[in-house]
């Protein structure tokens, strides 16, 4: 099987030496997304998540899909007691741009993430 690895122009080059999406066998695996270098930068967590289901929204659009194809998301959370406290936002969040079409998910929480502003990250996988 062939293995096409991608970066997309609507979305800020990765930071480090990695792809933000590869396609392999019918998937297409979307590397961590984050708020960095956006306006939602120094964001509170919802500002943050609503950004980064854009940014992967806007990496599915470019590949010919939508929300519905993702079927599986890992989230990474800085601080659960501000997620807890926020939670009941964030599915809000979740529900609409998902609508009824949720993916399987994994949630870390008091995850160091890869710099201080970073409060989620969220990656994807989803069905071509």
């Amino acid at each position: 099987m062939t293995i096409i690895r991608r970066n997309y122009s609507e979305i800020a080059p990765p930071i480090g030496p990695y792809s933000r999406g590869v396609q392999y066998g019918g998937l297409l695996f979307i590397s961590g997304c984050t708020a960095i270098g956006t306006g939602a930068e120094n964001g509170d967590i919802i500002q943050q998540t609503d950004m980064i289901l854009r940014r992967i929204q806007q990496i599915l659009q470019s590949e010919g899909l939508t929300m519905e194809n993702i079927i599986k998301v890992g989230v990474f959370i800085k601080d659960m007691a501000d997620f807890r406290h926020r939670q009941s936002e964030y599915n809000d969040l979740i529900k609409a741009y998902f609508g009824n079409f949720y993916p399987a998910s994994t949630l870390l929480g008091g995850v160091e993430l890869a710099l201080p502003s970073m409060l989620i990250e969220i990656e994807a996988i989803a069905s071509i």
